[in-house]
């Protein structure tokens, strides 16, 4: 399947290999439960995976829907132009096959912005979900071009139920023993019906 970007390797994956010099540093052990999550090749040090799930990020104000997919390092011609727009932008390019929108002719103070899903990264940005500090750096160039963040989620997937299974978490909140600013909880689980084997389970905090 071909991605979004073209057969040359991304201006941005160029810059992080000459960037030789960057330092992670990990948050220190303390007596709040803080947890390390520095991965390396995918699992954490305490064994937990943490990936972008979702970015949304806006470029200056003068750069060209063109300038954006030369920065990214997209092929235009893997990306289709949409009928119509969305966010308050008059058109919007999409490349389907990487689920990447990017949103241009807005005001004249709206930047290109740019929508992307976690899933597209390893093809999208040639970003393997493996090296979160090759992601960070991503991160550090799109903000040193002037890029602002709108959106950024993280995913922290406690793979194999290391520390707490999704039951283990409905108990804490029905014996009172769960906090979260949000304000409401939804559990769903789905079951085979011949075999009543459990397939799905699912708690929602929040929106």
């Amino acid at each position: 399947m071909r991605a979004c970007r073209g057969p040359a390797e991304s201006p941005i994956r160029k810059r992080a290999k000459q960037n030789t010099a960057v330092k992670f540093e990990l948050p220190p052990y303390s007596n709040t439960g803080v947890l390390i999550t520095k991965t390396y090749r995918g699992v954490s040090m305490n064994k937990l995976s943490v990936t972008c799930d979702y970015l949304r990020f806006t470029f200056p104000v003068g750069d060209t829907v063109l300038q954006v997919f030369d920065f990214l390092g997209f092929d235009p011609d893997l990306f289709e132009l949409s009928s119509h727009g969305g966010d308050g932008y008059k058109h919007m390019y999409i490349c389907y096959q990487s689920n990447i929108r990017i949103y241009f002719d807005g005001r004249e103070d709206m930047g290109v912005h740019v929508a992307v899903s976690g899933s597209s990264f390893p093809d999208g940005f040639d970003v393997p979900y493996s090296d979160f500090e090759f992601f960070i750096l991503v991160l550090q160039f799109l903000r040193d071009h002037g890029c602002r963040f709108t959106r950024f989620d993280l995913a922290c997937d406690d793979i194999g139920n290391n520390y707490f299974s999704v039951d283990d978490i409905k108990s804490f909140y029905d014996n009172n023993q769960f906090l979260s600013r949000f304000r409401s909880i939804q559990h769903i689980k789905n079951q085979d019906i011949s075999s009543h084997i459990i397939i799905g389970n699912t708690l929602n905090i929040g929106s």
